[in-house]
């Protein structure tokens, strides 16, 4: 008989996660490249816990928010959700990523619709953006549209968002 898995999406909450969580997040950074997330990126994910983990969570430029996509126990998928430091009222999601052997199932759609849900329950946004240095097929796919192009330390960078409702 085949199990079918039982994916949750959750905010992370849990310190003794954080290793677990940036070695799928880093998937996002550059899979393949043999590095390990930096002391940087642990501190980052770090803050995001500790902002979950206070009486009234809310995103900001200053905390922010990790959640993850789980199969029992085990991490399968991540996204991150902070303000946005180039567009007027809106939170970014970065670093969605999924593990290699849970891909092609829709699990970056599922992770981006929690995401937006997650935003507006836990923020006062008007918008959710997300950015990629790829083709940006993948916001495409989905109907989200492309709302502009800014070059960051040298790199050029395209944003796709959507109004919450």
């Amino acid at each position: 008989m085949i199990k079918i898995p039982e994916i949750k999406f959750e905010l992370l909450i849990d310190h003794a996660r954080i290793d677990e969580f940036a070695a799928v997040a880093w998937l996002a950074q550059g899979e393949g490249s043999g590095l390990a997330p930096t002391p940087k990126f642990l501190a980052e994910i770090k803050r995001y816990i500790d902002n979950a983990n206070s009486p009234d969570p809310k995103i900001t430029r200053a905390s922010g928010l990790a959640f993850v996509l789980t199969d029992e126990d085990k991490i399968i998928g991540t996204i991150l959700a902070d303000e946005d430091r180039h567009f007027d009222n809106a939170a970014q999601l970065n670093d969605l990523a999924v593990v290699p052997e849970y891909r092609g199932r829709f699990l970056g759609r599922k992770l981006l619709r929690h995401a937006f849900v997650a935003v507006k329950k836990y923020s006062d946004y008007e918008y959710v953006v997300g950015s990629t240095v790829l083709s940006g097929a993948y916001y495409e796919a989905l109907k989200i549209p492309h709302v502009g192009t800014l070059e960051i330390d040298g790199c050029k960078r395209r944003f796709y968002g959507a109004k919450i409702d």
